[in-house]
């Protein structure tokens, strides 16, 4: 292992499954930086992570125990009580690879002027490409970087709203907190709309004109979140239900440009293109296939609807607020 006394690096976890984030701490503790913390969130109101990191006795982790739920509201208490620099996420089902954080840490050290930096979410090893019988959520985007301002061309959007992932992630802790905000809780898992709270940080960085980047070499495993069967189906009419309560809040703040971006993809026009790029990869789309574009499209649409009704909009927070709440 490299002993590197300026790491600065706080690795933070949300967990309500203990028993899995177990081989997610192992895998921090195989880093081969050894000056890190690592912050668990623990929402699971049992004490089994209690039990496990008294065995462990690493004073590099700080285990806070929290009585609410939500992931946003976890990501927003860790970072509250991070001491780095630098905070990197992953998830309670993802194992990183051993050299994650010292390649999350060489690019903010080679570009000093980064607010994000993410990496690669990658399947299990030898797991067939996502269908209609297994979908695992993943990011294979390579290398990539903006150095700011106010670039709105399509190619950044994808990159920003259909890009990189909470469960591999980092960001530079000062700069985020007063210059982009906290995380929506009423975005991510556990809430009402359960994805999008880390495309709702990317866009937020995006639209301060804060430099991001991606880079192929910090690699995180989903090792433990592969759906099957009618798994998929519900997982994805929940993400794209959230993805329409997110174009319709940023819709409400007033981004034009991120609101028919996410119609693009996401509504009539994203369902079409699916069933056109599946009949032109001459795939059997089967029941699933057929139906999905339709319920894709009625997920979004529904998200919309839902978020304009039962949210109000802080401007100033950029913030999600529950009427009546």
């Amino acid at each position: 292992m490299t002993d590197s006394n300026d790491s600065n690096l706080s690795i933070l976890i949300c967990t309500v499954r203990p028993n899995m984030a177990r081989h997610a701490i192992e895998a921090i503790r195989k880093q081969t930086i050894e000056n890190w913390e690592l912050i668990l969130v623990d929402q699971s109101h049992t004490n089994e992570l209690s039990a496990y990191l008294a065995e462990l006795a690493d004073p590099r982790i700080r285990h806070i125990r929290d009585s609410g739920i939500g992931k946003s509201r976890a990501i927003n208490l860790g970072l509250s009580v991070s001491k780095r620099e630098i905070v990197a996420c992953t998830d309670d089902d993802c194992v990183p690879r051993p050299d994650w954080a010292q390649q999350l840490i060489a690019a903010y050290a080679k570009n000093p002027s980064l607010c994000m930096v993410g990496g690669p979410v990658l399947p299990p090893e030898n797991q067939p490409e996502n269908n209609s019988l297994i979908h695992c959520p993943q990011y294979r985007g390579g290398d990539f970087s903006w150095r700011g301002g106010d670039d709105c061309s399509d190619y950044i959007l994808n990159k920003t709203v259909h890009g990189m992932m909470g469960a591999n992630i980092s960001y530079r802790r000062e700069v985020l907190l007063s210059k982009v905000g906290l995380f929506d809780t009423n975005l991510g898992p556990n809430t009402r709309y359960p994805s999008g709270e880390d495309r709702d940080i990317s866009i937020r960085i995006w639209r301060a004109g804060l430099p991001f980047s991606s880079i192929s070499t910090a690699v995180v495993e989903h090792r433990y979140g592969t759906r099957e069967g009618g798994e998929i189906l519900r997982y994805l009419k929940i993400m794209h239900r959230s993805k329409g309560a997110l174009a319709m809040k940023h819709l409400r703040l007033g981004d034009l440009t991120t609101y028919r971006h996410f119609l693009q993809q996401e509504g009539l026009f994203g369902g079409l293109s699916m069933v056109r790029a599946a009949v032109e990869r001459d795939l059997k789309l089967g029941p699933v296939g057929i139906l999905w574009p339709v319920s894709r499209i009625s997920a979004f649409s529904f998200g919309m609807l839902d978020c304009m009704i039962a949210y109000g909009i802080d401007k100033d927070q950029k913030l999600l607020v529950k009427r009546g709440g």
